[in-house]
C-alpha cells in the first residue's frame, strides 16, 4: 500500500535541484553589536542573509532561495545575469570585505521548472 508519506517522499526526490554560488563572508569588527557575524549572498536570485556561523548562514540563504521561488508559479522565476555576481564581488573588494564562494544545491523546486523559463532582471 502507497501512502501519501511515500508519494510525498517520491516527488521530493524526483524534483529539480540547482546549484547557486553564494559570496560567504565574516564580520570582525569591534563596533558590531550582537552575533549574527557571517553573512551569505546568493547575487543570482537577489537572496541574503545572516547566521551565527558559516553553516546557520548558509542554510538560511538556502531556506531564503526555496521560499523566494515557491513564492512565483511555474515558468516565472527570477534570475539575475551572471554580471550580477561580478558587480558584487566587485563591491565586495571595493569596501575591502574578505569573502569565500560557496556552492549550494537547493533541491525540491517545481518540476517544471527549466533554466530556460529564467526571466534576466
Amino acid at each position: 500500500m502507497v501512502t501519501q508519506q511515500d508519494n510525498a517522499l517520491a516527488a521530493s526526490q524526483s524534483a529539480p535541484s540547482e546549484t547557486y554560488q553564494v559570496l560567504v563572508s565574516y564580520y570582525a569588527g569591534a563596533d558590531f553589536v550582537g552575533d549574527w557575524r557571517w553573512s551569505a549572498d546568493c547575487p543570482a536570485v537577489g537572496c541574503a542573509s545572516n547566521g551565527r556561523t558559516r553553516q546557520e548562514a548558509l542554510e538560511m540563504v538556502k531556506d531564503a532561495i526555496q521560499g523566494l521561488l515557491a513564492d512565483y508559479p511555474p515558468g516565472q522565476y527570477p534570475y539575475h545575469a551572471a554580471a550580477v555576481m561580478a558587480q558584487v564581488r566587485a563591491e565586495y573588494d571595493a569596501n575591502g570585505w574578505q569573502y569565500d564562494i560557496a556552492q549550494i544545491t537547493v533541491s525540491g523546486l517545481n518540476p517544471y521548472r527549466s533554466p530556460a523559463s529564467y526571466h534576466a532582471i
